[in-house]
């Protein structure tokens, strides 16, 4: 029992028996309305005789009650008219949409040019190490460096060295104890030997535990408050800022922190 409505749309046999659908159920299948054949039934319409307004309708009738709007058709007929048939859009003329800075002008003022920044954003890498006392040694890494076991050997030279220089050794008993998380420099062979030349102890970091490291959720949290919203443009001045904030801390400030650690 199939029918055919305008040679567009078929419709297959509806079933309006009991409960339980038949192998064969109800299908739609609706000729898809693209641009194209829209603009091509548009165009017949045209060739016919008909007005704008009813070759509106009669597409709409074939295609759909909304597929083209009263001033599209006005569009295609004017083209029509001035001897085009070409059915595809024409390149549209791009929107050049530049965010322009607000200021506040007088109507007979002109606007102040605002010189575009010509600053670049670099990160620099901070490696600090401490202790219940303070700073003992802190150090900048450019940007693009990268720290392998053989840079990390040399830094732990310099934090023994720095130690040595400050008599903070003898405030170990047993020797400092590391505590450093599980990076590839820090559990490299290299890295071991050099702790043990140095007569270290390291603390295991517990694995998948980064609230356990003071340096993240204790020193460089108040780091980060205290940089907020400042712009650095060189790294003397990220030198002095560091500087400035390590020395801004009382000794107190360091203690909580590690102290902290046996409840982490």
């Amino acid at each position: 029992m199939g029918q055919h409505v305008r040679d567009d749309t078929e419709i297959a046999p509806v079933y309006k028996g009991g409960s339980e659908w038949p192998n064969h159920f109800m299908e739609m299948r609706t000729m898809t309305a693209t641009k194209s054949s829209i603009r091509e039934r548009l165009l017949h319409e045209y060739q016919l005789g008909h007005s704008a307004a009813v070759g509106r309708s009669n597409v709409c009738a074939a295609f759909g009650q909304d597929v083209l709007k009263e001033s599209t058709a006005e569009f295609w007929y004017k083209n029509f008219r001035e001897g085009s048939t070409e059915m595809k859009d024409g390149h549209r003329a791009a929107f050049d949409n530049r965010r322009m800075r607000k200021q506040w002008l007088r109507s007979c003022q002109k606007p102040i040019p605002v010189p575009k920044p010509s600053l670049s954003q670099q990160k620099v890498m901070l490696c600090v190490w401490w202790w219940i006392g303070g700073i003992i040694h802190w150090e900048l890494v450019a940007s693009g460096h990268t720290i392998d076991a053989e840079t990390y050997c040399i830094q732990l030279q310099r934090v023994n060295d720095k130690m040595r220089q400050a008599g903070l050794r003898h405030l170990f008993r047993r020797g400092p104890i590391l505590q450093q998380d599980n990076a590839r420099p820090h559990t490299a062979l290299q890295t071991l030997e050099k702790i043990q030349e140095l007569g270290w102890e390291v603390l295991p970091h517990p694995p998948y535990s980064p609230d356990a490291a003071p340096s993240d959720y204790h020193l460089f949290k108040s780091l980060q408050h205290y940089l907020a919203g400042k712009r650095l443009t060189n790294s003397e001045e990220v030198k002095d800022r560091l500087t400035r904030f390590f020395e801004s801390k009382p000794a107190q400030f360091y203690r909580n922190g590690i102290e902290k650690l046996p409840e982490l």
